[in-house]
């Protein structure tokens, strides 16, 4: 039984540690808070052998706006509410960029899938599919009563705290003679 759960814990220790293949684009921060604007990063390989990146199109869904997409060095982008497009760079085999993109979202909390579709200069086209998480509004979040959650704790260590004592007491009793 000890060595089947040391085994377990080793492989679990082991593939946390494991850093993540470049093999997909990734979208850094993965999420942002609904009804507001953020900055994301759209991080882009390019892992196939003979050929570089020329070509990134971003589509997103409804509730999901670009609202402005930025150019990396040597790139130029363009963007509507739809789409942003990002193209005259190369990404070379096994080399990354960054390619910067402003997003508002809207409406419930949810996960949604971006559209990307990574083109190379032999012609050849990749599609990804990351997710983007859709956090509630800061609004939206519950209210939070500190005062009666304290007021409940205090209640509740007063009553643990009198259960001791009784129980203490019934302890020194002396049994009763019958």
């Amino acid at each position: 039984m000890r060595r089947a759960l040391l085994t377990l814990s080793t492989v679990a220790v082991a593939a946390a540690l494991v850093p993540p293949a470049l093999a997909h684009v990734v979208v850094r921060p993965a999420g942002i808070e609904s009804g507001t604007t953020a900055a994301v990063a759209l991080e882009t390989p390019s892992e196939r052998e003979d050929s570089s990146t020329t070509r990134l199109v971003l589509t997103v869904p409804d509730g999901v706006e670009v609202v402005a997409a930025r150019a990396p060095a040597g790139w130029s982008a363009t963007h509507d509410a739809g789409r942003a497009t990002w193209t005259g760079g190369r990404i070379a085999e096994g080399a990354t960029v960054d390619f910067p993109v402003e997003i508002a979202a809207s409406g419930p909390a949810r996960t949604v899938t971006l559209d990307l579709l990574q083109g190379y200069d032999d012609g050849a086209e990749v599609s990804w599919t990351p997710s983007l998480v859709v956090l509630p509004a800061d609004a939206a979040a519950p209210n939070q009563h500190l005062g009666r959650a304290l007021i409940a704790s205090a209640v509740g260590v007063g009553a643990v705290a009198l259960a001791l004592v009784v129980l203490r007491r019934a302890r020194r009793r002396p049994p009763r003679d019958a």
